[in-house]
């Protein structure tokens, strides 16, 4: 189910706007249950730590330095 909850929800949406912007019953109640376990899984994400907080280019300098430091080691070894 949980690989699965983006899909669902884009369908929901699709769904929404063919309906004129209107759920049924049974549609809203499963939104409400796709939505809420896709915020208890991306909690989970930030709980353990897999979520990355800071920008793409400090992400970038952290890569390079990394690579640059791997390449110097190699030199000496």
């Amino acid at each position: 189910m949980t690989s699965n909850i983006l899909h669902h929800l884009r369908e929901l949406q699709v769904a929404w706007r063919r309906q004129d912007f209107v759920l049924t019953g049974k549609q809203q109640e499963e939104y409400d249950i796709l939505v809420t376990a896709r915020r208890q899984r991306v909690r989970g994400f930030y709980e353990e730590g897999r979520v990355f907080k800071g920008s793409k280019a400090s992400a970038d300098k952290i890569r390079n330095e990394e690579q640059q430091q791997r390449q110097q080691e190699e030199q000496y070894d």
